[in-house]
């Protein structure tokens, strides 16, 4: 996903991402993914 984003990197895209969001995308993933089972 980074790399179609345009990031080269992958530990920028991760560290940008997490600036963004408050969440690495693991945790984000993860906490998309409680939220849709609780609905």
């Amino acid at each position: 996903m980074c790399y179609s984003c345009g990031f080269n990197n992958m530990s920028n895209f991760i560290r940008i991402f997490k600036k963004k969001k408050g969440r690495t995308p693991n945790e984000y993933r993860a906490f998309i993914s409680q939220m849709l089972i609780k609905y």
